[in-house]
């Protein structure tokens, strides 16, 4: 009895040994087997041809609410069902579709402003440096016209005139200009009112002198002008309160 175990033993070991391709056949031919005892059978092609059919096909519903043996009331309820399901599902999403269109109109205002706001503090971010140099302005401006004349073209008053001008030049840059106000129409927005004077030779609020001069900054006023605004009489009532 051993000796016949051992001999079934070693001839089991001298098999060659199965590869797997063959063992992948044998499988295919047992599922072939399988499919053509049962009569079905599903080919690549059925597979392809169930994938392309939509899933909300009407005569596919139909069809399939036949097999079910209902009723026509059944029916009729189902398909009612069903629609209001549809309509429902339309309104949310075009509520939803609404609600994104107003979050990016919202989104697109927001940057908008801020991109706005950013440049305005761009843009008048040297406001308080041209401020604290505005004195400086008024100083040079004293001082130059208080030079006399017989020392008109000496070094130091001609470096004066080049600190002058470069100062100027530098807050230009910056967007800083003077208000001319002279000869102009009182504007409260830019001018500054000290003093009021009766002319007959001036219209009413128009500017007949410049006590301190203004500047403005881009578009801003930093500093308005001090004036002195004529009321205008006629000559013959001057005449006649003088006398």
């Amino acid at each position: 009895m051993d000796e016949a175990i051992d001999r079934e033993e070693m001839q089991e070991d001298q098999r060659p040994p199965r590869d797997a391709g063959h063992d992948r056949g044998e499988q295919r031919s047992r599922f072939r087997r399988s499919e053509a005892s049962s009569g079905k059978s599903n080919t690549p092609g059925d597979v392809d041809q169930f994938q392309g059919q939509p899933s909300m096909n009407p005569s596919l519903i139909a069809e399939a609410l036949g097999e079910l043996n209902l009723s026509n009331a059944q029916v009729e309820a189902l398909e009612t069902s069903v629609q209001e399901l549809l309509a429902s599902e339309q309104a949310r999403t075009e509520e939803a579709v609404q609600r994104l269109a107003r979050t990016q109109a919202d989104f697109s205002n927001y940057k908008r402003r801020n991109d706005q706001e950013r440049e305005q503090q761009a843009r008048y971010a040297t406001m308080l440096l041209v401020s604290e140099l505005l004195p400086v302005l008024d100083n040079l401006d004293r001082a130059l016209a208080t030079v006399p004349e017989s020392v008109t073209g000496l070094p130091w008053t001609d470096g004066l005139l080049l600190v002058d001008r470069q100062l100027r030049a530098t807050l230009e840059k910056q967007g800083l200009q003077p208000i001319n106000a002279l000869g102009t129409r009182f504007d409260p927005t830019q001018h500054e009112a000290i003093i009021h004077e009766e002319s007959t030779e001036h219209a009413d609020d128009e500017v007949i002198a410049e006590l301190r001069r203004g500047y403005i900054l881009h578009d801003r006023v930093v500093r308005p002008t001090l004036v002195k605004v004529a009321k205008h009489v006629e000559a013959t009532a001057q005449s006649s309160e003088e006398n």
